[in-house]
């Protein structure tokens, strides 16, 4: 995208304009709930390979079936189906991330909790109410993502003044200062905990493993051309495993919001002898259950 002016926020790419209109939303945030706008350095446009990062990180290639979310999509010529929590991501070429024509998007969270970027909240439903007034179209409550806004017309100019901190591309790469904790839940599961925003379930390790190679190659990418790295998450090892109510206490104080654990399922067999005690089969549910949640963890 040469040619572009880019300036930053918390490591999020934007244009001029588009910064404008957040500056403005950030102000009302302040004025009237007492929090500000945060971001991170994947939540603006993003270039085509940081897009295809991303996509190949949460889609595989699947010749039939749709996977445990139903997500199914096509992309040259291959069909994908979403194998990660994480949420949905547009085939490289088509997300707003990348700029179409003269749109982008931005996704956003609060410093608060159950903010602007969960879907039902009091913030949330502010913000979508009054988008239209900050030059923001709330176009993920189409697909239950309440932190995605479109942003139109990014090449406007911005009035005289409009910039409170007209900010140029870092002259060389650094971390994020926004802080992630990850911890393994009591029943194996690995939780990512971002500051101020939503926890993330990986329903396995191999799901957690190659996220991470997915981080180190966009950093990778990133260091080269002197932008702000993503936070590269922790090996497995590091990882302390908690008890569930101490996790809960952790995301509390995170200001984050907590995400259900994935839903395990399991087919009840089929029970010729009608007086089995209804005790003795969800116990055997529950010993099949727990089989395939560390089977998941070993694989």
């Amino acid at each position: 995208m040469g040619g572009i002016e880019y300036v930053y926020w918390d490591g999020a790419r934007l244009t001029p304009w588009m910064k404008h209109c957040l500056e403005r939303l950030d102000a009302d945030l302040r004025r009237l709930f007492g929090v500000h706008l945060t971001l991170d350095s994947s939540k603006g446009i993003r270039l085509n390979s940081e897009q295809r990062a991303i996509f190949l990180d949460r889609y595989r290639p699947q010749s039939s079936g749709s996977g445990p979310f139903g997500d199914v999509r096509w992309w040259n010529g291959v069909r994908y189906v979403r194998r990660s929590g994480l949420g949905t991501v547009a085939q490289p070429g088509t997300s707003n991330h990348e700029i179409q024509g003269s749109t982008a998007a931005v996704d956003l969270a609060d410093s608060g909790g159950s903010g602007i970027g969960t879907m039902g909240s009091a913030r949330s439903n502010w913000l979508r109410r009054n988008a239209g007034n900050y030059g923001l179209v709330p176009e993920g409550f189409n697909f239950n993502e309440a932190w995605h806004y479109a942003v139109p017309n990014i090449f406007n100019p911005v009035p005289a003044g409009g910039l409170s901190k007209p900010e140029a591309p870092p002259l060389s790469a650094k971390a994020s200062t926004k802080m992630t904790i990850y911890a393994r839940r009591d029943d194996g599961l690995v939780v990512a905990i971002p500051e101020g925003g939503p926890t993330y379930n990986y329903q396995s390790a191999a799901e957690y493993n190659r996220h991470r190679e997915t981080v180190a190659a966009v950093n990778g990418q990133r260091q080269k051309d002197g932008q702000p790295l993503v936070t590269l998450p922790p090996v497995l090892g590091s990882i302390v495993t908690m008890t569930s109510e101490r996790l809960n206490d952790l995301i509390r104080s995170q200001g984050a919001v907590l995400s259900p654990a994935p839903v395990v399922k399991v087919e009840i067999p089929d029970v010729d002898v009608p007086e089995l005690n209804l005790d003795e089969i969800a116990k055997k549910v529950n010993d099949e259950a727990d089989k395939r949640a560390r089977d998941r963890l070993k694989g």
